[in-house]
């Protein structure tokens, strides 16, 4: 192992962050278990691994996929961007050059959620690393009626060129059941607000896009890539979705299990010189 990692120092840095004197690293990384161990690409987390035991076994496949033949796959991930039960867990592909999963730079603190049922997940929920159980607290779920309001703000001014939506509502549920949560269907983005909408504002504004999901628009793991109208969302310091309708008719609840956000930091990306670069 030492042998490989020797050959890769030119592809590779470690680095090592104290967060008791950098807490700013806490909070933008979600940093619940120590150590945590990060993976970045061109600024933007690719995979994580919670504790030693974690690492260990992940180890050999991060430094394969560095030195195959691909000469700069992204660690952890071969050549597909999708993992299965790692904790950056993507729902579908990133299928388009240039631009990177750039979740990590959502703004956590300054998320703001409206008509959200405060008995299961939160809006920090939708951006959790990990693979979502597509039930209960991991998710979210509308409350009083299907529409949903979710403000989503960056820690620096981006591109936006898509937004991966997973909803693990069934597709299947019965149209009687209105209980039964439903995936969104119609769904409307307002750039650069500075702050969540109100439902009335929302509905009398003109959008920036406005989105129909159709059901060939969800991938087997119940994930939808949203293409934003890239020319409108190229300076993106925020923006608000507004879940407006439901896919099932007669449902009353909505449900949101996962966001990423793909496209390109314009500001100051991670500056791993604030990091103590290990010795050797």
């Amino acid at each position: 192992m030492g042998t490989v990692a020797g050959r890769l120092t030119d592809k590779i840095r470690l680095a090592r962050c104290d967060i008791t004197k950098n807490p700013w690293a806490e909070s933008q990384y979600q940093i619940t278990v120590d150590p945590t161990f990060l993976v970045f690409k061109s600024g933007a987390v690719i995979r994580r691994m919670s504790g030693v035991g974690e690492l260990i076994t992940s180890l050999p496949d991060l430094l394969g996929s560095l030195e195959g033949p691909a000469g700069g796959a992204a660690a952890g991930g071969g050549s597909s961007n999708t993992t299965t039960n790692d904790s950056s867990w993507l729902g579908a592909p990133i299928a388009v050059k240039n631009y990177s999963n750039i979740t990590q730079s959502v703004e956590l603190a300054g998320l703001d959620i409206l008509n959200a049922n405060t008995s299961l997940g939160t809006a920090r929920t939708l951006f959790e690393f990990k693979k979502p159980a597509g039930k209960g607290a991991d998710g979210v779920e509308s409350d009083t009626d299907e529409q949903l309001m979710l403000y989503i703000p960056f820690q620096a001014a981006v591109k936006l060129h898509s937004i991966h939506l997973t909803s693990l509502a069934s597709a299947d549920a019965d149209e009687d059941d209105d209980e039964a949560p439903s995936r969104p269907r119609t769904i409307k983005l307002f750039c650069n607000t500075h702050q969540i909408l109100g439902f009335e504002d929302a509905e009398e504004r003109e959008s920036t896009q406005t989105i129909e999901l159709k059901a060939e628009d969800w991938n087997k793991n119940g994930t939808a890539v949203i293409t934003t109208k890239f020319v409108k969302f190229q300076n993106c310091s925020a923006f608000t979705m507004f879940f407006v309708e439901a896919e099932r008719p007669g449902a009353e609840k909505i449900r949101i299990d996962r966001l990423r956000v793909i496209g390109e930091v314009m500001g100051e990306k991670v500056d791993m010189n604030k990091l103590k670069q290990q010795e050797e």
